[in-house]
């Protein structure tokens, strides 16, 4: 597949047809955004520390996490003030409840450190969105420095709401204050039960003041993968409203500190290297990330809309396919994948009288109907259920393909092709197809951590070539 390959394959639009999406997006840009988090701990009452010794245990816990470069500019943010840091009773503070908490899977100890808590420690700052983010880095070190020294302390992030892992109170502060994306947000995702569709979406870019990202409409095996996608165009954005707002302080402009709106055009190229950075500790270790193919252009068309907003509801970025790209999702998310990591599928084309592979085959069908019913009752919404059909190629080959499974009832399954085919078959990767429960060659349960399930065929391929 050629790297834009939705050009090649784009539907054309009917004479006269107008665009329905706007050429240009204003995204709604808070500069000084608030900077939240709480610790939780247990105190006797008539025991609890003063802010001068709370204090003093951030700027301990200072000297051996930050940098030299950094830590002066950390001490004097503390050291003016600028942090709030409210000690309360556990009653009398609100929190999210222990089953929305949950939803985020703590650890263990995390959660019983929550539930045994008897006090909260709320950490509150106003940081401008200018590098390197001292406000939102020193709330991050008040939170880490109070969890690891005080009893029974834990982190709970209200932008999720989660409880962070107690690993990540011992972790150093970027030694220049270095934004990465993906260590500040998180991409949960839902199933919509009848369509088997997912739901993507970003949570905390408000603490970079900008909305949350989504992706609407994806094929369940597809999700994992299009997270990073999600990462390099939250890394760009929070990085060009943070360009904004300097350059509008450094002009002594009066409006560095006011709410205000990003203006750019709809249609943007995402590229490798944003991707890469949303992950890389720094500018070095970027190249190691997502390797370069001689044959991917490592570049791609997206297009952003900003959805409607009412009451309580945030307006959310939608990404979109470009208008070139036609009207089939699945067909330009896949498009999109290849064209900026490349494609590692492989693709078997086998004899059909192959008694071995027969063997996994009857093991794959044995165990189906537990695997249906799995499916039916919701079990891992998380995980991408697939099942593998053999598309003919001659009396004698069968190309076989995996598929996703967007639906299955009354005997028949409903889902989203995974592979390119090799074979000329009139078919492509994200299209819909439908075949009949009874001619299953094989199954796949991929869970969200990357465990598998059932694959009963290829691993005995892989046997093969060992």
């Amino acid at each position: 597949m050629n790297a834009f390959s939705w050009f090649r394959r784009r539907r054309e639009a009917p004479s006269g047809r107008k665009p329905l999406l706007p050429d240009e997006i204003f995204v709604p840009f808070v500069p000084v955004p608030l900077i939240g988090f709480t610790v939780y701990c247990q105190f006797d009452p008539e025991n609890t520390p003063t802010p001068q010794e709370l204090q003093y245990v951030v700027m301990h816990w200072l000297e051996s996490h930050s940098s030299d470069i950094f830590r002066p500019l950390l001490q004097e943010y503390v050291s003016k003030g600028l942090i709030i840091a409210d000690l309360r009773l556990r009653e009398e503070t609100h929190e999210p409840s222990e089953e929305l908490v949950r939803a985020y899977n703590p650890g263990e100890l995390e959660e019983r450190r929550f539930r045994n808590a008897t006090h909260a420690i709320q950490i509150t700052t106003a940081d401008l969105t200018i590098p390197p983010r001292v406000g939102l880095w020193t709330a991050i070190a008040y939170a880490r420095a109070l969890a690891s020294a005080l009893p029974g302390g834990v982190i709970l992030d209200p932008e999720y709401p989660r409880l962070l892992s107690l690993t990540e109170n011992r972790e150093n502060i970027p030694v220049d204050g270095r934004i990465r994306i993906s260590e500040h947000i998180l991409v949960p995702f839902s199933r919509n039960q009848e369509s088997g569709l997912v739901w993507m979406t970003t949570r905390g870019i408000g603490r970079f003041g900008l909305p949350d990202l989504e992706f609407r409409d994806v094929p369940p095996h597809l999700a994992n993968l299009l997270t990073p996608v999600l990462h390099g165009v939250a890394q760009w954005l929070t990085d060009k409203a943070m360009c904004e707002t300097l350059e509008i302080s450094q002009t002594g402009g009066k409006g560095a500190t006011e709410a205000t709106a990003l203006h750019f055009f709809a249609d943007k190229t995402i590229h490798l290297s944003e991707i890469r950075r949303a992950y890389a500790p720094d500018p070095l270790s970027e190249a190691s990330l997502f390797p370069d193919y001689d044959d991917i252009s490592g570049e791609s068309r997206i297009r952003l809309c900003i959805g409607a907003s009412g009451g309580d509801i945030a307006p959310l970025i939608r990404i979109c396919a470009p208008l070139e790209a036609g009207d089939d999702q699945a067909i330009w998310l896949n498009d999109l994948l290849y064209d900026l990591f490349g494609d590692d599928d492989e693709l078997t084309v086998i004899e059909t009288e192959d008694i071995e592979l027969e063997a996994a085959h009857q093991k794959a069908k044995e165990t189906l109907s537990l695997v249906r019913d799995r499916y039916r009752d919701g079990y891992c919404s998380r995980a991408a259920f697939h099942v593998k059909y053999g598309f003919q190629v001659t009396d004698q080959k069968r190309e076989f393909l995996w598929i996703a499974v967007t639906r299955w009832e009354n005997g028949h399954i409903r889902g989203l092709l995974v592979n390119e085919p090799e074979a000329d078959l009139s078919l492509q990767a994200g299209q819909t197809v439908e075949i009949s429960e009874s001619d299953i060659y094989d199954w796949l349960i991929v869970h969200e951590d990357g465990r598998t399930e059932g694959d009963f065929t290829n691993r005995l391929l892989s046997r093969r070539q060992c």
